[in-house]
């Protein structure tokens, strides 16, 4: 895929709607052309090279998970970021502290390890039966209306059950649940108006407030869920998380970390084998195939595009200079597309050896803690695709694909499908 012949600023920024819809061209030219690029829009400077994010991700001491998530605010969001600090506490919530994945060690390594623990390769082996039931159940539906729109009947209540069934939750709020965390997904687009960051904080505080009481049940009941050996289980100090710690895990990690990259990804994937017929039909002769064809659609596709870290020295990178205190956004999206790792990048290769090497799940003392989980359900939605289906095709009423309106997220908003049963 050719870059521009002219480049703008404008079109450097992932602010710009253009490239965020179609950001690949944009990889190719920073990669080759400025692979530390510094954005003057949102003061950040953009990492898109395959080995320099690995590096960055290797050095946590250098570079931060902890406090970009301030800083980029407070760039963005200038005066108006302390008012929407107050109005946490207004409406009866609170500032969300870091979750896990915006801690640095030692403390982010205390309380991964109750989420290794809890997602742990066994435990998620033992929710297999439960993943298949629900896909199936699912896909028996799709297979009787032979048509759907895939993001509301498929992609998302598919993760969502699953999740939902490990914290306790009642499935009757799923919709109003997917409604709070698409309002704390839109703070991170850096394209809200002060209204709508308004609104994003109160969807927040309802959504603390809801999971509060879970919490405050699994205290006195446990129940032998994920959530349960979250809320129960002491820290090696023998302390044990905050509610505030508790509740806000629960809202990014097991609920948008867990199952809106699933979601994406399903969406991603089915639109690729619609306009692929032929890899659909590769799949349907060789179900093996699926697990690979999973790991190009997560490498392809990247539901985060970019992962963010902090400076804590200067440093410098490719004759860039970094100050200490500055925000790096790695753009993994371009990374998993750079052809010095994966040849023929852009091209969806089912006998690719070095498929799960991308870095959708991240990569280094933050890689993914879920990962394991989003790769079984995502491996058992396609195999339950593939034997319940001879066909996958886009409906001519689909139009064109449009885009989540974020900066780090990208995600289709509609996918409407047809199929034919087996």
């Amino acid at each position: 895929m050719d870059a521009p012949t002219k480049i703008t600023e404008e079109a450097l920024s992932f602010l710009c709607p253009e490239t965020r819809a179609n950001p690949f061209p944009i990889y190719k030219y920073l990669r080759d052309e400025q692979p530390v690029y510094f954005d003057p829009k949102v003061s950040m400077y953009i990492v898109s090279r395959y080995e320099d994010i690995r590096r960055v991700l290797s050095d946590p001491k250098t570079f931060s998970s902890a406090s970009w998530k301030d800083k980029v605010r407070n760039q963005l969001e200038d005066e108006h970021a302390m008012t929407l600090r107050k109005r946490f506490e207004a409406q009866g919530g609170f500032v969300p502290p870091p979750n896990v994945a915006a801690m640095d060690d030692p403390r982010h390594r205390e309380v991964r390890a109750l989420f290794e623990m809890a997602f742990r390769p066994a435990r998620v082996k033992a929710m297999e039966d439960d993943i298949k039931r629900i896909a199936a159940s699912l896909t028996d539906h799709l297979a009787e209306k032979r048509c759907c729109e895939l993001v509301r009947e498929f992609s998302i209540p598919f993760p969502m059950t699953v999740i939902f069934n490990q914290v306790g939750a009642r499935l009757e709020d799923m919709w109003q649940i997917k409604e709070w965390l698409d309002a704390i997904i839109e703070r991170v687009s850096f394209c809200q108006t002060p209204e709508q960051q308004i609104r994003s904080v109160d969807k927040t505080v309802e959504a603390q407030n809801y999971f509060k009481g879970i919490v405050e049940n699994l205290r006195g009941n446990p129940n032998g869920t994920v959530l349960s050996d979250l809320v129960s289980t002491p820290l090696a100090d023998g302390t044990m998380l905050t509610e505030q710690e508790l509740i806000t895990n629960i809202i990014d990690i097991l609920f948008q970390a867990g199952t809106e990259t699933t979601t994406t990804a399903i969406t991603s994937g089915v639109r690729l084998l619609g306009e692929q017929p032929g890899l659909f039909d590769r799949l349907r002769a060789d179900p093996n195939r699926v697990r690979c064809f999973v790991e190009e659609v997560l490498r392809l596709e990247s539901p985060a595009q970019g992962i963010f870290r902090l400076v804590t020295e200067d440093v410098e990178l490719h004759g860039v200079k970094l100050p200490s205190g500055s925000v790096l956004h790695l753009r993994v999206g371009a990374a998993n597309r750079d052809e010095t790792k994966f040849a023929s990048p852009d091209r969806l290769d089912l006998e690719r050896k070095s498929a799960s090497s991308h870095m959708a799940f991240g990569a280094g003392i933050h890689h993914c803690v879920g990962a394991v989980l989003a790769r079984s359900e995502l491996n058992w939605a396609f195999k339950t695709f593939v034997d319940r289906f001879s066909a996958i095709r886009i409906s001519e009423s689909q139009g064109e694909v449009t885009f989540l309106n974020n900066y780090m997220f990208r995600a289709i908003n509609e996918l409407h499908v047809e199929f034919e049963p087996a």
